[in-house]
């Protein structure tokens, strides 16, 4: 009798155990469509992270992984977002205008599973992402919008993207600026030196009335700028004071060059 009763006591404990587990388990679904995973999705700092491979295959994107960096790439069209383990943020842009985008939780590797944030990798290619915390289930939907709104979200995405890239370009060219400041400084002079100054005040003074394309391209002529006073400063000796002065900018520098 007393066996019987042990047994029938431990399988309702599996079964208490068995229904728990179930319930703790979370659910994603793409567009209506549950997401099969190999690894159960996990709840850090209150935010849901997912196996990314799955994850990201639901949402249409080509996935790259690199053991060395443990860092993964997802691309969807013209978007693409870059996701290192342990670093609190992540990499969304085009290649040319890239953000920084803040996360809760960090990608971490769980039973040789990298798992990362869903809700800013999903928002950072247009999804929109809700959760039920009564079933525990993550709906992730692409955003519905007409035709009026879906050109009016246009015009205003790229009139957004346009601004931004002025703001880098004006913000380079003034650190620019400060370095041709720190060459006057000692009375440098050469062909070369005056060339490129006048290039860089033509394009800090014409900013304004670029258009989108010309911008990439006057960051891109920036950069050349940039590294061609390099080369003038060590002649004009003052290599390490221009070494300083960039360090103190180096956040600035960073967001400039999207890294």
């Amino acid at each position: 009798m007393k066996k019987r009763i042990f047994a029938s006591a431990l399988a309702l404990t599996m079964a208490f155990a068995s229904v728990a587990m179930a319930a703790d388990e979370i659910t994603v679904n793409v567009n209506g469509i549950k997401v099969e995973m190999d690894q159960q999705p996990i709840i850090e700092n209150g935010r849901t992270l997912v196996p990314l491979r799955a994850v990201a295959e639901a949402l249409g994107c080509d996935v790259a992984w690199d053991a060395e960096t443990k860092t993964a790439s997802f691309t969807q069209g013209d978007v693409i977002a870059i996701v290192t383990v342990g670093e609190n943020y992540i990499i969304v842009g085009d290649g040319v205008y890239n953000e920084n985008v803040p996360v809760d939780s960090p990608a971490l590797i769980v039973n040789s599973r990298t798992m990362i944030p869903l809700r800013a990798l999903s928002e950072g290619f247009g999804y929109d992402v809700e959760w039920d915390g009564t079933t525990r289930t993550v709906n992730i939907s692409s955003k519905a919008m007409d035709s009026n709104d879906t050109n009016s979200a246009s015009e205003q995405e790229k009139a957004d993207v346009s601004s931004n890239m002025a703001g880098k370009v004006d913000a380079y060219a003034q650190i620019l600026q400060g370095t041709v400041s720190i060459i006057d400084a000692v009375e440098y002079t050469s062909d070369e030196y005056t060339e490129l100054k006048t290039e860089l005040n033509s394009i800090a003074d014409s900013i304004s009335g670029m258009s989108y394309d010309e911008l990439v391209n006057a960051l891109s002529r920036l950069k050349e700028i940039d590294d061609a006073l390099g080369s003038v400063a060590g002649e004009a000796g003052v290599s390490d004071v221009v070494a300083n002065y960039n360090s103190h900018l180096q956040e600035q520098l960073n967001m400039i060059m999207g890294s």
